[in-house]
């Protein structure tokens, strides 16, 4: 979040080379390159210098293979908690969402295997709110109520587990924990947070 991805000012997606490539890395990648040699208005294979010396064909730029939405699994969250001292209540603000993805691993024979998750960008929430507020949630529980992106989110009605707070080492909670000890280490910081809460009162 300290680096924010900004086109020049006054330029945009298409008129600013540098920021289009950086938006790219984050929002596809390159497809298979092309066997098929590019010919000249002749019918000649194109051929071009290498820098070793050697010469080779000239083939298509590989197209860009842009992510969808079937593409990301889960959403994370960043978001502070504090005490808000005139209330005497716990708080939370979400402060940025993060599409996560499966991270591709391709061996010798071509087959693909998923190694790991990956966070494609950081979105800043309130900069989002105007489009979540535009788009709906299907509820499963009433389909007369109907309930925005943005009413998601602040009313908390979605599903989640602790994978990291603020430490000074900036390690993930499965740096040093696995499998059902990180299931237990995310509970006990939700209790931290509430015994913070409840030591307000027990003064």
């Amino acid at each position: 979040m300290k680096y924010p991805i900004d086109p020049q000012q006054g330029m945009n997606f298409y008129t600013d080379s540098a920021f289009r490539g950086e938006m790219t890395f984050y929002l596809g990648e390159l497809g298979p390159i092309s066997d098929v040699p590019l010919v000249d208005e002749y019918g000649d294979n194109i051929i071009i210098d290498l820098p070793d010396g050697t010469q080779s064909f000239k083939y298509e730029d590989p197209d860009t293979i842009w992510y969808q939405s079937k593409d990301i699994v889960q959403y994370r969250i960043k978001e502070d908690w504090f005490l808000d001292k005139q209330r005497s209540v716990l708080d939370q603000r979400i402060i940025a969402v993060a599409p996560v993805r499966y991270k591709m691993d391709t061996d010798a024979n071509g087959n693909k295997t998923i190694g790991g998750l990956q966070e494609m960008f950081w979105l800043y929430f309130p900069h989002c709110r105007f489009v979540f507020n535009n788009y709906f949630v299907y509820n499963e529980h009433n389909d007369a109520q109907w309930m925005s992106f943005d009413d998601l989110f602040w009313k908390r009605r979605f599903s989640s587990v602790i994978y990291k707070e603020s430490n000074v080492h900036d390690r993930q909670i499965e740096s040093y924990r696995s499998g059902l000890d990180a299931l237990h280490e995310s509970e006990n910081i939700k209790n931290e947070i509430r015994n913070i809460e409840h030591d307000i009162w027990s003064f």
